[in-house]
């Protein structure tokens, strides 16, 4: 399901990309459609930055649209204009341009759906920069981006992004959604279409600034940003571009609706009607109005509303609707299809909306989806829904599990720690239920508890070294170094498959270097290198393992190397979007920093700890350092 998003550039990974302001034109793009009785009618608009030399292309409402600037100033700007309609026979239709600011430009008989007349207004705005070094990634350069294909889709990402780094997560969400919305609507592509995920908002396309993402059917394309904080990847840019392709143009609010067939839009709309948050359906049938109403209900009721017609009266009697339907016959088209009018059919809606029934195998799927998309905030209402559902003690405790994840993503440790108390008693026999209570009360400061609570675990599986670790974890925390020390040597004696080898060298490696003599040093360089190929060994096989950049870099650290332990932590850092863990890296970095003696640097890096929800040991470690750079012994 989308989610509303303000674009903004990131920075660039494009190698050796220089500094430097690029001028640009902001332009405003409006598609009116010819009424014999009204006139031009209003059906969309919205604005774009164009920087001169690249053309920006997306979909304008019905077709494609690109604005090229081939020259720009303070008093005018010089541009093409290309737009191209979906067809069946695709027209192309190309213009250029050179007007003063605030004049527009027109693009006039532009085919539409039923023989409809379309005209695309192309308005600068004003002459603007653009920091190249920000975000000038183009789809359309060979060799920019890497593919990676599945059964339906290609989809392409820029090496050494975020979107590279969780292709597989991606490809396998929008692969799994395209074929559950095929399999409904029982429609065959020749061939496959691409979809891009770009690290930041490119100004060579045009953004739906709704939503941060592109459809574009005509050229067979699709557009999201995949970034750290900005993710905009969702099966909507799929199916949307699918139903496109497949069954030509439909009002938004029918085309948008169906390509939500199979999201849990449910989920949102039941909550929107219980709140008295819907308006009445017939100021959303506007394409215009549609398209600047809320985002989050335009969506979730376009949806909605099209499930309940195709679950209520069929497929084909959609289908019918929508092959017929253009932005101003609407209303009398639903009244044709359905012999009802849009009051009547407000009210089975209404209806379908209130009496739908969600399932709780429905919510954990789905919040499975979110955790994968990064969408911990659904994730998590999710689980609080499934709570309300659970038939039994089993699922019960599973939600509790569920809600105590999103909690921990979201750097919500107290409400982490309150999920996992509601787990032990449901089943305080599990010692893992005792762990996950232990580490969130020591996320909180509460070691004394979290002691007590891993002794439990503990004595419900002693053989446990994850408990044995976090135990270690506490005891340093509560300056019991030589509880610690004690445990940490006994999971590095009694090597297990899951026991964490690796980090309990580097801990002790931190413990023995605190000491400041040579027989420590000399120890805690072992542990060192030993943690550092273990964490290489991890990384080899998945290199999405932001915990494993982190535990490499501080081992690194631990070794004097300070160019790995940087490399290692920024990326991890890039990768990381959990705030329990951005903590940590930031801590380690600011350490980093320190060693290197840049200490301005590495004040900013502790900052950035205490600004955010960082473990209350890691804002503990932060101020010590703010107070006394951190050093190696």
């Amino acid at each position: 399901m989308r989610h509303l998003i303000i674009l903004a550039a990131l920075v660039s990974l494009e190698a050796g990309a220089p500094a430097a302001a690029a001028d640009a034109v902001r332009f405003a793009l409006d598609v009116h459609q010819q009424d014999s009785a009204a006139g031009a009618v209003l059906l969309y608009s919205d604005t774009a930055t164009v920087v001169r030399g690249v053309a920006a292309a997306g979909f304008a409402l019905a077709f494609s649209a690109e604005v090229e600037v081939t020259a720009a100033d303070t008093a005018h700007a010089q541009f093409l204009v290309h737009a191209v309609t979906l067809g069946p026979s695709a027209r192309t239709y190309a213009r250029s341009y050179s007007a003063e600011y605030g004049l527009p430009a027109r693009i006039e008989g532009i085919e539409g759906k039923g023989g409809g007349r379309l005209m695309l207004t192309v308005t600068p705005l004003a002459f603007t920069d653009f920091d190249t070094a920000q975000c000038l990634f183009d789809h359309r350069v060979t060799g920019a981006y890497k593919i990676q294909p599945s059964a339906s889709l290609d989809v392409h990402y820029v090496p050494n992004s975020f979107g590279d780094y969780y292709i597989e997560a991606f490809k396998g969400v929008l692969e799994h959604h395209y074929r559950q919305f095929q399999e409904v609507f029982q429609f065959s592509l020749p061939g496959k279409f691409s979809i891009f995920l770009l690290p930041c908002a490119s100004p060579a396309v045009l953004w739906d600034t709704r939503y941060g993402q592109v459809t574009d059917p005509t050229r067979s394309t699709a557009f999201a940003i995949a970034a750290n904080g900005q993710n905009t990847v969702d099966p909507f840019i799929a199916t949307h571009t699918a139903l496109l392709r497949s069954w030509g143009y439909a009002p938004p609010f029918l085309s948008e609706g169906a390509a939500n067939y199979t999201s849990f839009a449910l989920f949102d709309m039941k909550k929107l009607a219980a709140e008295g948050r819907v308006p009445p359906l017939d100021s959303l049938l506007d394409t215009y109005a549609y398209l600047t109403a809320a985002p989050l209900v335009a969506d979730r009721a376009s949806a909605t509303f099209a499930q309940y017609l195709i679950d209520s009266y069929g497929l084909e009697a959609f289908r019918a609707l929508y092959v017929s339907a253009d932005d101003l016959n609407l209303r009398r088209r639903l009244a044709l299809a359905y012999g009802k009018g849009i009051g009547a059919l407000e009210a089975e809606w209404r209806a379908y909306v209130d009496t739908s029934t969600i399932r709780f195998p429905a919510l954990a799927q789905e919040a499975d989806k979110a955790e994968a998309l990064f969408q911990y905030g659904r994730m998590r209402d999710y689980a609080r829904a499934m709570l309300e559902l659970a038939p039994g003690r089993i699922d019960s405790a599973f939600a509790w599990s569920r809600l105590k994840q999103a909690e921990f993503m979201l750097g919500n440790y107290y409400g982490a720690a309150d999920a996992a108390e509601a787990q032990v008693q449901l089943d305080g026999e599990r010692a893992v239920n005792w762990m996950t209570l232990g580490s969130f009360q020591m996320m909180n400061g509460m070691y004394a508890e979290a002691r007590a609570s891993l002794q439990n675990g503990q004595s419900k599986d002693p053989s446990d070294q994850t408990i044995a670790f976090n135990r270690a974890l506490a005891a340093l925390y509560t300056s019991d170094t030589a509880t610690a020390e004690s445990l940490l040597v006994e999971i590095i004696t009694r090597p297990e498959s899951r026991a964490p080898q690796g980090e309990a060298r580097v801990v002790l490696g931190e413990i023995l270097l605190s000491r400041g003599d040579k027989r420590g040093r000399d120890r805690a360089a072992t542990y060192f290198v030993e943690a550092m190929q273990t964490f290489q060994q991890q990384l080899s096989v998945n290199r999405t393992m932001p915990t494993a950049y982190l535990w490499l870099g501080a081992a690194a650290l631990g070794m004097g190397d300070t160019e790995l332990a940087r490399d290692a932590l920024e990326t991890g850092l890039f990768l990381e979007s959990r705030p329990f863990y951005l903590g940590q890296m930031n801590l380690w970095l600011g350490k980093t920093a320190d060693v290197l003696g840049d200490h301005g640097l590495a004040q900013e890096y502790y900052g950035q700890v205490l600004a955010g929800s960082s473990a209350a040991y890691a804002q503990q470690e932060a101020r010590r350092c703010l107070e006394k750079p951190y050093r190696i012994k």
